[in-house]
């Protein structure tokens, strides 16, 4: 029964006021489409982006509910008072936590995962300047916050392994709360487009057959070149399924 009194004359000394706590919720998810081309990953509202430059931000929105005042214990409050330097007048906590992040592929990605499967470990999340893992990055969350005005949790994740099926990709997103709930929600369609990578060897290839096209029509006496022009026609797209030109 003294150390409630205590804690007051110690924060009094200090005309510091009694942290209020607040209560909050995970409440719902929202997914963009990120461009990474640039400086810095933009958000984009395009139907395709370049395979290399493709990531997704993930949103968790969050709700207030206050709760009731919250009473620091001594030994916290005097090592406030010894410098005047006050708590937080308000401190905001969580009524629960992320469990998990999983991704699925809702289109057909590889080989060994097709449509509706996981595909979590071919994505990381950038912290800062690094990438580390899904696991890290839920190990490294701090979920006290001070302002609930700005408040929500936002993260980008970075496709580290390229797709080798089709063009059009379709991601869903689960996040799993200590409370038992799932929070998802589903990507917008993208096409993801081979380029960076590739566009020196299909420019170089193209000229080769432009060039190989003109010295044939110089020499031949004849429209054969035509049929060998029709099987060197010039690169279009890159398979992505047998990782061939065509």
């Amino acid at each position: 029964m003294m150390f409630p009194i205590a804690v007051n004359l110690i924060v009094g000394c200090c005309d510091c006021l009694e942290t209020i706590l607040f209560d909050y919720t995970n409440c719902s998810i929202s997914i963009e489409n990120l461009d990474n081309s640039g400086k810095e990953p933009i958000v984009s509202s395009s139907d395709s982006i370049l395979i290399e430059a493709f990531w997704l931000r993930i949103n968790i929105e969050r709700e207030e509910d206050i709760c009731d005042n919250y009473y620091q214990p001594l030994f916290i409050t005097s090592a406030y008072a010894r410098g005047c330097d006050c708590p937080p007048e308000e401190l905001y906590q969580p009524l629960d936590s992320i469990i998990s992040v999983k991704l699925i592929t809702l289109r057909d990605f590889d080989s060994t995962h097709v449509a509706n499967d996981f595909i979590s470990e071919y994505f990381s999340v950038r912290r800062s300047t690094e990438l580390i893992s899904i696991e890290e990055f839920i190990n490294s969350q701090i979920y006290n916050i001070l302002d609930i005005n700005n408040s929500n949790l936002n993260f980008d994740l970075m496709l580290m392994i390229p797709p080798k099926r089709g063009k059009e990709h379709l991601f869903e997103v689960q996040i799993e709360l200590s409370d038992g709930r799932v929070l998802s929600e589903t990507s917008n369609l993208i096409e993801l487009i081979w380029i960076i990578k590739y566009q020196p060897l299909l420019s170089l290839y193209s000229s080769l057959v432009t060039l190989w096209g003109k010295v044939i029509s110089r020499n031949s006496k004849d429209g054969h070149f035509i049929q060998m022009l029709a099987m060197l026609r010039p690169i279009k797209n890159w398979n992505l399924e047998t990782q061939q030109i065509i």
